[in-house]
């Protein structure tokens, strides 16, 4: 009972941050994907000598840019919305019942900053390969964000969902009845372990 409770609440709390998040990140996506577009063609400065691809924010979309001598010329537009990954993982962890407001701000800085390493270096592989030729890291990272979303957040909350289990009480300790459960079910002890010693 105490787990279904809890998807319950988790379920309808990840809807709730869901439209939320979303309704906040449709203002803030530009400025996320410039940010993204920017580190990435730094990253691509340092990778291609001499430099043939560019990269150009234009709102939420990344534009790729193949460099001739001469001239600029547009190579492809991704439709490759990189806020969809934070929108996910930021509505994780909004939903994560009974996790303090530190824990998820802690939680949220150190995901936002993963996230950001990987989406630069997404779009700059991306890129790379659409200017050099097909590779098989495309369709593997394309595979991929929302695995590295959803294991981000396990690997963040993990001690919620799998808590350690407490310590079984010293020798000449006694557990009241309304005393926590030792065996870590949550659950008082009375209505635990403790009903077998009645």
């Amino acid at each position: 009972m105490f787990v279904s409770k809890s998807l319950l609440r988790f379920g309808v709390g990840l809807i709730i941050s869901l439209i939320a998040m979303t309704c906040l990140f449709a203002y803030l996506s530009p400025h996320y994907n410039s940010l993204i577009v920017r580190a990435s063609n730094g990253l691509i400065g340092l990778l291609e000598h001499p430099r043939r691809t560019v990269l150009e924010a234009q709102g939420s979309r990344a534009l790729v840019l193949k460099r001739s001598l001469e001239e600029e010329t547009p190579l492809l537009r991704y439709n490759y919305e990189q806020y969809y990954g934070v929108i996910l993982f930021l509505s994780l962890l909004l939903a994560t019942p009974r996790l303090g407001f530190t824990r998820k701000l802690v939680s949220a800085m150190v995901g936002l900053c993963a996230l950001v390493v990987f989406h630069t270096l997404v779009l700059a592989t991306n890129a790379r390969i659409d200017i050099h030729g097909e590779s098989w890291l495309t369709t593997l990272f394309l595979f991929t964000r929302v695995a590295v979303v959803v294991l981000l957040w396990v690997l963040l909350t993990f001690r919620y969902w799998f808590p350690w289990p407490k310590a079984a009480p010293l020798e000449g300790e006694h557990l009241k009845p309304n005393d926590p459960c030792p065996c870590g079910s949550g659950k008082k002890y009375k209505y635990c372990c403790g009903r077998w010693d009645r």
